[in-house]
């Protein structure tokens, strides 16, 4: 079987509150839906949690996230985080001494966003 795979990225400088309060509860398994999740912080352009749901169809998948992403996006009009300092020297710093590339949109903050 063919998994299909999607992501939503989450930015907010109080990454445990959302993910306590909500990316948990949408994650919760029993959904027909999405067969497979699981969500990692990240870094680059803000604190953030990117969050991937894997179904067996598009259309499912697809569905589960954008509950997500509304349930993230309302989370954080009623709960908007704090600012945070952001320093893209000291990220693109990290991310050399992790081997890994620094994408070019590094000196972007993000925060309170769903992409």
């Amino acid at each position: 079987m063919t998994m299909i795979w999607r992501s939503l990225t989450v930015y907010t400088s109080a990454p445990e509150d959302i993910l306590r309060d909500v990316i948990v509860g949408c994650l919760v398994p029993g959904s027909p839906d999405v067969s497979c999740s699981f969500w990692e912080r990240h870094y680059v352009s803000g604190t953030q949690w990117r969050v991937r749901l894997g179904g067996p169809t598009a259309a499912g998948v697809d569905r589960q996230l954008d509950a997500l992403e509304a349930a993230c996006r309302s989370y954080l009009a009623d709960h908007p985080s704090p600012p945070e300092p952001y320093d893209p020297h000291r990220v693109a710093y990290l991310l050399e001494r992790e081997s890994a590339p620094v994408p070019d949109d590094v000196t972007v903050h993000r925060q309170n966003e769903c992409v």
